[in-house]
Parts: C-alpha cells; sequence; structure tokens
C-alpha cells in the first residue's frame, strides 16, 4: 500500500456518502412535515368557518353534536382514515380508536375536529418511525459491506465473510443506546403524544376564548415544526450511530485491534470532534457516543483501521477557515494542529469565529432580514456584510443593535436622533442634563385642548400666550418621548412645551442653559447624519 491516507480519506468519504443518504429521508420527511401543518391549517379554518356565528364560536358552541348530515360526512371521512392507516402501517391503537369512532351515532363538532387533527399527528409519527428504521438499515448493512470491502481492498488481501441477516439487523435496529434508554420508535411516539396534546389544549383553548382560530393554528404550527426538527435530527443521528455500530461489528470480524477517529478540518467541526480527532482506541474501547461517534447529534465524524506500522505515513485533506479551498496536510495533523495554524495565517480566534457565523447562519439571517425589514437602506447591503459587521467589528454591531431597537419604538425618527439620544444619556450621566426620556421626533398635529394649573402659573410668569405655546408644538425640531410615551416635550430654538396624549399642556417656557446644550446637540447630530 502506497499511500497511508488511504484509510483516513476513503472511510471519511464512505460516511460522508452515507449521512447524504440518510438526509434525503430528512428532506423528504420534512415536505411531509410540512404538508400536514398546510392540511391542518385548511381543516381548523373550514371548521371554523362552517361552525362559527358572527366570527364567534364558543366551547358549547363546539360541543354541540353533529347533524345527521354532518356525522355522514364525519364517518366517511373516519372510514378514509381506517383505509389510509392500515395502508400506512399506522399504529393499532389508532386504528382501534378510529373503528370505535365509525361506530358511534352521536360526536360533537369539537371531537370531529381533533379526530381530524389526530390523524396528522399519527401519519407523522409513522412516517418519522418508517424514516428513520429506513435510513438506519441502510446506514449499517452498507457501513458494514463497505468498511469490509475497503479494509480488504486496503490490505490487498481478501477474505469470505458472513452475510448479515435480516434477524441480525433488525436485532441490531432495536437495541437501544442512548442514555434514557430509549429506542427510536419509542422517541417517535413519545413526540406524537405531545403533538396531540398541544392540539387538544389549542382548540380547547380557542374555544374558551371564542377566538379565531389564527393563533391556535400559529401555535399549533409551531409546535409541528419542533417536531420536524427533531425528527430530522433523530434520523442523522439514529443512521450515524448504527453506520458507527456497523464499522465496529466489521472491524472485530476482520479482527482489526485499533481504530482512529477521524474527524473533518473544516470550521464547522466542534471542539468535542477537534479534541477527539485523530485519537487512537483498542476496540474493547469501543463505546458510541464516548470514544466513538457520533459524539453528538448531527456529528460528521467517523473511524477508520489504525496500524501503527503505517504511523507518519501519507497526508490527510482539510479546508482553508478563510476561503474554504481543500489542501493537504500530513496524515497525522490532528484538528488542534489544524485550527492553531489557521489562527496563526488568518488571526487569533479565527476557526472559532468562523465555527460562530456557520451555527448562527438561520438565526442571523432571520435577524439580517428584521433589520432590513426595519432599517431599510440603512442596514447592511447584503448579509455577507452583516455578518462581518458582527463577528468583526462589535462597537459596529452593538450601534446598529441598538439603532435598530430605537426604531421599534420610534419608528418615525431617524440616525440623526438616535445618535442625539445617546449624547443625551451621555451627558446625563456626566450630570450636565436632567431632563429624562427619550430623544424623538416631534409628533405632529398635536393640540393644546387644556392647560393645568402648573402650565397656567408658568404662562403668566413669563409672559406665553397659549398661540405661542401652540407654535412651539407645530413648529419643534424635535421632541423628548417622557412617561412611556404619554407625553412629549417639544423643543425649538426658542423654547419648550409638555403636552400630554390627551392635549392637556403640562409646561412651557424657554430654554435654559441645559436646554440650550440639549438643543445644539440634538442639532448638531441631525445635521451631520444629513452629510
Amino acid at each position: 500500500m502506497n499511500n497511508a491516507d488511504y484509510w483516513a480519506r476513503r472511510f471519511k468519504i464512505m460516511e460522508d456518502a452515507l449521512k447524504d443518504q440518510s438526509y434525503e429521508y430528512v428532506l423528504n420527511l420534512e415536505k411531509q412535515f410540512d404538508a400536514a401543518i398546510r392540511e391542518i391549517d385548511t381543516q381548523m379554518r373550514a371548521w371554523y368557518q362552517r361552525f362559527a356565528v358572527n366570527n364567534n364560536i364558543t366551547l358549547a358552541d363546539a360541543q354541540k353534536m353533529l347533524t345527521t348530515g354532518e356525522l355522514k360526512e364525519f364517518l366517511w371521512t373516519v372510514q378514509e382514515y381506517i383505509e389510509k392507516g392500515r395502508e400506512m402501517s399506522l399504529s393499532g391503537a389508532w386504528i382501534k380508536e378510529l373503528e370505535n369512532a365509525s361506530a358511534r351515532v352521536h360526536i360533537s363538532r369539537l371531537d370531529a375536529l381533533k379526530f381530524q387533527l389526530r390523524q396528522q399527528a399519527e401519519a407523522l409519527a409513522q412516517a418519522r418511525v418508517k424514516a428513520t428504521t429506513d435510513a438506519s438499515r441502510l446506514a449499517y448493512t452498507q457501513s458494514y459491506y463497505h468498511t469490509a470491502f475497503e479494509v480488504q481492498r486496503g490490505l490487498g488481501v481478501g477474505w469470505t465473510m458472513q452475510a448479515l441477516n435480516e434477524d441480525a439487523i433488525k436485532k441490531v435496529l432495536s437495541r437501544p443506546w442512548t442514555v434514557d434508554n430509549q429506542t427510536f420508535t419509542a422517541r417517535c411516539w413519545t413526540d406524537k403524544a405531545k403533538l396531540v396534546e398541544t392540539v387538544n389544549q389549542e382548540i380547547t383553548q380557542m374555544m374558551a376564548r371564542g377566538a379565531a382560530p389564527d393563533k391556535a393554528i400559529e401555535a399549533i404550527a409551531k409546535r409541528f415544526n419542533t417536531s420536524k426538527t427533531n425528527a430530522g435530527r433523530v434520523v442523522m443521528t439514529e443512521s450515524a450511530y448504527f453506520s458507527s455500530a456497523a464499522q465496529k461489528d466489521c472491524f472485530n470480524e476482520l479482527d482489526v485491534e485499533r481504530y482512529r477517529v477521524i474527524g473533518t478540518l473544516d470550521t464547522h467541526t466542534c471542539d468535542i470532534c477537534g479534541d477527539l480527532d485523530g485519537r487512537v482506541y483498542k476496540m474493547s474501547e469501543y463505546v458510541v457516543g464516548s470514544t466513538a461517534p457520533p459524539f453528538h447529534p448531527w456529528c460528521r465524524c467517523c473511524t477508520a483501521p489504525y496500524f501503527e506500522d503505517m504511523e507518519g505515513i501519507g497526508e490527510r485533506y482539510a479546508r482553508d477557515a478563510e476561503t474554504g479551498q481543500r489542501y493537504k496536510l500530513p496524515k497525522d495533523t490532528t484538528y488542534k494542529q489544524w485550527k492553531q495554524m489557521q489562527d496563526a495565517a488568518h488571526g487569533s480566534g479565527f476557526v472559532d469565529k468562523k465555527r460562530k457565523m456557520g451555527y448562527n447562519t438561520s438565526t442571523d439571517t432571520k435577524q439580517f432580514e428584521a433589520y432590513k425589514a426595519r432599517l431599510g437602506d440603512e442596514a447592511p447591503k447584503s448579509f455577507a456584510d452583516f455578518q462581518k459587521l458582527k463577528y468583526d467589528n462589535p462597537t459596529a454591531y452593538n450601534d446598529l443593535a441598538g439603532y435598530y431597537r430605537y426604531k421599534g419604538n420610534n419608528p418615525d425618527s431617524n440616525r440623526g436622533l438616535y445618535n442625539a439620544n445617546n449624547a443625551a444619556k451621555a451627558m446625563r450621566a456626566a450630570g450636565t442634563l436632567k431632563t429624562k426620556g427619550t430623544i424623538t421626533v416631534a409628533p405632529k398635529g398635536r393640540s393644546i385642548v387644556d392647560i393645568n394649573t402648573h402650565a397656567a402659573k408658568r404662562m403668566a410668569e413669563r409672559g406665553i400666550t397659549q398661540e405661542m405655546a401652540q407654535q412651539i408644538i407645530d413648529n419643534a425640531d424635535f421632541a423628548i418621548k417622557q412617561r412611556r410615551g404619554s407625553q412629549y416635550a417639544y423643543y425649538t430654538k426658542d423654547g419648550f412645551a409638555v403636552l400630554d396624549n390627551n392635549g392637556v399642556l403640562g409646561t412651557t417656557g424657554p430654554l435654559d442653559e441645559g436646554g440650550k446644550t440639549l438643543y445644539d446637540e440634538v442639532m448638531k447630530n441631525a445635521k451631520d447624519s444629513k452629510q
């Protein structure tokens, strides 16, 4: 054998190919979940539209029995469910419930809806069991035979191995391996029970509130999406476990004495897998989750035979953390060593930063879309620019995040007034400004309806009329939002006026030295933001 990187490279390629096959099951399962969510939306809205009176339905209305015609229609639906249930091998307990329902002569509107929605949960549970079983079976059998082929081809020696039989495969697949000692089948049924509980709880609360179905549909869809995520994770983790179990069984069959953990040299590899990459163990120490993959959900590690006489010979592939380009390193280079090289080339902490960016892609994408929706052209131009700002320039990112929150509370305001508000905070901290509140754009169209006693006294002392105070309000350059937005202090260069949302004038007068300083600071920031 001329190239000792054969083991690491071939087994990593084999494992990646198996994971790609498993992911096909995940994608198919996600489509079924999405279809179920759409069907639930349709069924709930149709039910509500049918029985609601004046866009309202009470719990008492929901508990009324179906009419003869409605019951006949429902029984047809139940019969369809029974037939589909038998075709899809749904649980016997559920089919028995359906058969009992088909024999009933009285059933409430609410129970009819629950049966319809329960059918979706039951069908998804069976789809999860089938997808996980098929992916795990494929992973185990292909991993076992491919491992045997690669080891024998690598050593240049072939010998007869006993073929896997169906009973042996079933025994392996039915063996619990997680800490909670649950099989993946039990895990699927447990999650289904949570789905059914959520459905029943939400529709009952919807009736109790007399509310439209939108909120209940949203809550149920959210729970189904959580279940969809769990389903994908279970498929990938279970298939990874059975692939690893197959390698272990095959290594033992071929008398392999030691094995090496193979991670991936890129920015997606976590610290757990990075620490274990390159470690060599005896076959007697092969324990999934501790000394053999998968070490966590969505783990990408695999194992390969280890032969001491090949130590130090050959190469392995890695990816540059910045460009993503593949390149070769000595075979025995570990993840930690690769990480040190990358940090030395691109800057301290670079790999951890890139990994964090990768892990947070989904969350960051939603955040970026929210920033674009609220800030428009003031948001970063692209997602890449947004992530670069977030992870490379924390000061600028914190400022952008602050502006995003500020615009959420003050949608008509602008960057200049946000900067002025930050300056006002600094002035308060330094003790040069006493006025409290948030600087924002002055609300338009507000009129003085009444004048309180304090304002009347100040106006008399200062020679200010109601018309003069109204002029300040009408021509204000900015305002300070106070008392949680229930009143605003309006500012011009000539004075200020405080008006609450009921039109009651609280006070008014000329600007004192602190007020002039504040006014100048706000106008300076407003001017700077336009340049």
